[in-house]
């Protein structure tokens, strides 16, 4: 298990651009391809969630492998890594969002969609850089890149993954799962019981319970990372009928919340979107680390570089889009 996964950098950087189309999507209006698709198994070519839910399982399974490789750093070290890894690239990142989306003229746009028009540089307060700066608070973060709400909880989780690596490798499987399914349970309960008393919401989407649910995910790919060789035996040994079988049922898991009787409330609470999707990304990765033929195609150099890229595309991809947008519509044809 020494060994770094580029199938999987690459598989990150598929659901990078996957974020992208998603957004260019929201900011279409009326009916186009996207809306067409929007509630058939095609989604998954613009599932901008499904994709941070993937996201979050490979970085639970990098981030298990030195720990179940028992080459471990300490735990300075790690926090430092991952603020050099996260925190740093965010920071140029918001500081870039902010001072051109400050300076732009924002004008509605009518021939566009809501989102977008809803969308733009709120008053730089005290409170707001603050939260900005520190990150790991509960803060109006979608006010210069909405796409940060994720990062919130990458770095709160990676700041107690020693903990979460723990019940990777010391507890049972059965028990592993078992702590995955109470902390979305925990999220849900805390959800309804302060929805119903004090007619609260996550409105920010980095409330500390949300934070914890998104845990349960980082814990499936370290159980991912730690059970790679007995899946990869599974795989190999399956035949091509069964292996199709699980790819389609890993694209329909994965885009459950999009064509599963979507107008059913019930059927998709956050917890039953999440983990649907999250057993479909789980297939992804299995597929990706497993399969001769997936790895070939995600080894493929323009998709590698995809996946080198994936953290700036994700990062900067909606501040260029907005810009862009603002300052060339009416001038150039939107696509």
């Amino acid at each position: 298990m020494n060994k770094r996964f580029e199938e999987l950098d690459s598989l990150r950087g598929l659901a990078a651009v996957s974020v992208l189309l998603s957004h260019i999507a929201l900011i279409l209006p009326g009916r186009t391809f996207f809306t067409d698709g929007e509630h058939t198994p095609l989604h998954l070519f613009w599932a901008g969630h499904e994709a941070v839910i993937l996201f979050f399982l490979l970085s639970g399974f990098v981030l298990s492998l030195p720990y179940l490789n028992k080459k471990p750093s300490s735990y300075l070290t790690f926090a430092v890594r991952r603020v050099f890894r996260i925190y740093l690239p965010y920071l140029v990142g918001i500081t870039v969002a902010y001072m051109i989306m400050s300076r732009v003229s924002w004008t509605r746009i009518a021939d566009l969609s809501e989102w977008f028009n809803g969308l733009g540089a709120a008053p730089l307060t005290s409170k707001l850089a603050i939260g900005h700066l520190l990150l790991i608070g509960n803060f109006a973060n979608g006010s210069y890149n909405p796409v940060i709400w994720s990062l919130i909880h990458e770095m709160r989780i990676s700041l107690l993954f020693p903990l979460i690596v723990y019940i990777i490798i010391n507890l049972r499987l059965r028990t592993s799962l078992l702590i995955s399914v109470l902390c979305s349970s925990f999220y849900l309960a805390v959800m309804v019981l302060a929805n119903r008393f004090f007619g609260y919401a996550d409105y920010y989407n980095s409330g500390y319970h949300t934070t914890v649910h998104y845990a349960s995910l980082f814990i499936l790919g370290g159980l991912l990372a730690k059970h790679q060789s007995d899946l990869r035996v599974f795989w190999l040994s399956r035949s091509r009928l069964v292996k199709w079988t699980f790819l389609i049922g890993g694209v329909l898991a994965y885009t459950y919340p999009r064509w599963f009787f979507p107008e059913v409330s019930r059927l998709h609470l956050t917890i039953f979107n999440d983990w649907a999707t999250a057993l479909g990304a789980m297939s992804f990765i299995m597929i990706a680390v497993s399969s001769i033929t997936v790895k070939r195609i995600l080894h493929l150099q323009p998709i590698r570089y995809l996946g080198k890229i994936s953290y700036s595309l994700y990062l900067f991809h909606l501040t260029v889009l907005f810009v862009c947008v603002h300052l060339w519509y009416g001038m150039v044809p939107i696509w």
